[in-house]
């Protein structure tokens, strides 16, 4: 069982679903740690852009190309659905 110190990892191609209340450590416990080991592409709904802080510097030096994307800001990627 996972205690306290604990990081649980998801390894392989797998699914995952987390959810708990607020405050419970769901991102230092679980969503970073897989962030920071995860050696495959990763696709993240990271509405406060707090996941992209904590480990986008550590994905690019280990050589993933990272892109930050916002519909509503000018400085981050950009993508046109219509342009494919």
């Amino acid at each position: 069982h996972p205690t306290k110190d604990t990081f649980l990892a998801s390894y392989g191609q797998t699914f995952v679903m987390l959810a708990a209340p607020p405050g419970t450590g769901k991102t230092v416990g679980v969503v970073t740690p897989n962030l920071l080991s995860y050696p495959d592409s990763v696709v993240v709904n990271d509405p406060k852009f707090e996941n992209w802080r904590d480990t986008a510097g550590f994905r690019a030096a280990a050589g993933h190309k990272v892109y930050r994307f916002s519909p509503e800001l000018l400085e981050t990627h950009r993508w046109n659905p219509l342009s494919a």
